[in-house]
């Protein structure tokens, strides 16, 4: 399979999904070679079973032209119409020949809401959760002037997110709001920070990097509110010392009765530096929003405010959003160690949720293979070279061993380990 194959079964792994209208079944035959050993050579077959299927309701031709040593040639592309969402089921499957051979069936079932506890958008069941190591990052503000009030909020707001996420049975989350994502603050494209995400994956041995930007944080609405004395001129809001204003010295501030809250989160895999997630999350509190009735961000009293508890909801439903959004992508971590050729030790043990006799893919990075978009310098991420299949044979609370079987390529520290849940 190419690296593009497995790049697009990895996407279709992790995006989520709307049911179809009405129920179909469409089938498909794939084939592997067994050169990686059964399990992984399972894997490809389905993928490839998968694109027979797709292929089955319909393709697109594109071509282009371009000039190869003087001459005009063309080059022709077959794209497969997407799949509809629905249940895979294996029918038939077995080794001859050298080959894994795979029979495949996706049956879209009839409306109705989506389970996230059920299964992805390519049959697999999303399975017992393990914990996959997340790191949030730096938020940028897009408008700093209207975040004066909300203190160090760029690095508050990773803390707690990191404190959400760890609360969830998927993740182990860090705060790492001292490291940023973008090359350039100013920069407002997420896909820029892929050289610094998968630089900040590797150093800090995470699989995810969570970062965003509070695009808005500013009022929604005034009241007006009398200050004595001119004493504050200095709290936020509209001060007016017109005429009349001055009576008992005092003056009238036009004080936030309502109060944005707009943030963008983006999500990475650490490994390739992709953009998984990028979802924006709004809503406007009403109430003691800024001023003097505005507490510390993150402190207990601002959890108590009528804009920290409209903050608080947001935040909880954005970690859950991205929860249900990354259900379906696969554990995956590096090799830290290899003994004997073929037993290779794991930073990741029992705590994590693994098992003994769990089934492991291997990956050999290649960072030199950097794909990009068609036609364009949007990079993608990189290349990965299947290795083999493992199995895990010992687990220990933060580590796990496990035995490399049929590696096509020498097993090395930093290779990639991807779980294979069951079907």
């Amino acid at each position: 399979m190419s690296a593009f194959k497995r790049l697009a079964l990895g996407a279709a792994l992790s995006a989520a999904f709307v049911l179809t209208a009405q129920a179909e079944r469409l089938v498909g035959v794939g084939v592997a070679t067994l050169d990686a050993g059964p399990k992984a050579a399972r894997e490809l077959a389905i993928a490839d079973a998968l694109e027979a299927a797709a292929l089955s309701q319909g393709a697109e031709i594109t071509s282009a032209d371009y000039v190869n040593g003087g001459r005009v040639a063309t080059s022709s592309r077959l794209a497969a119409a997407p799949l509809p969402p629905g249940r895979v089921s294996v029918l038939e499957e077995g080794e001859k020949d050298g080959l894994y051979r795979v029979k495949v069936a996706l049956d879209a079932p009839p409306p109705g809401p989506r389970a996230d506890g059920g299964h992805c958008p390519d049959g697999r069941t999303v399975g017992r959760p393990i914990k996959r190591r997340l790191l949030t990052s730096y938020v940028y503000l897009d408008h700093p002037a209207s975040a004066s009030d909300l203190g160090n909020v760029s690095t508050g707001l990773p803390s707690e997110l990191a404190r959400r996420f760890a609360r969830l049975p998927r993740f182990s989350a860090r705060d790492g709001g001292a490291f940023g994502v973008l090359p350039d603050p100013r920069e407002s494209d997420p896909a820029s920070g892929l050289d610094l995400v998968r630089e900040l994956g590797r150093r800090e041995d995470v699989q995810f990097v969570l970062a965003g930007r509070l695009i808005d944080s500013g009022s929604a609405g005034d009241q007006p509110d009398f200050s004595l004395f001119n004493a504050d001129k200095g709290r936020p809001g509209v001060f007016y010392d017109g005429p009349l204003a001055g009576l008992f010295g005092g003056g009238v501030v036009l004080q936030p009765s309502a109060r944005r809250f707009d943030l963008e989160l983006w999500v990475y895999d650490a490994f390739t530096g992709a953009l998984l997630v990028r979802e924006r999350f709004v809503d406007t509190a009403h109430g003691q929003v800024a001023g003097r009735s505005l507490p510390p961000f993150a402190s207990e009293a601002f959890w108590r405010n009528d804009y920290g508890r409209t903050v608080d909801k947001l935040l909880d439903k954005a970690a859950e959003r991205v929860d249900t959004l990354l259900a379906c992508v696969p554990f995956m971590t590096r090799v830290a160690k290899v003994e004997a050729g073929s037993r290779i030790y794991l930073g990741d043990g029992g705590l994590s949720g693994l098992k003994v006799g769990d089934s492991l893919i291997v990956y050999k990075p290649r960072p030199a293979k950097e794909l990009r978009a068609a036609g364009s310098e949007r990079k993608l991420g990189i290349a990965e070279l299947l290795s083999g299949d493992a199995t895990v044979t010992q687990v220990q609370p933060k580590l796990a061993v496990a035995e490399v079987r049929n590696a096509r390529y020498r097993v090395e520290t930093g290779d990639l380990v991807r779980f294979v849940p069951g079907r």
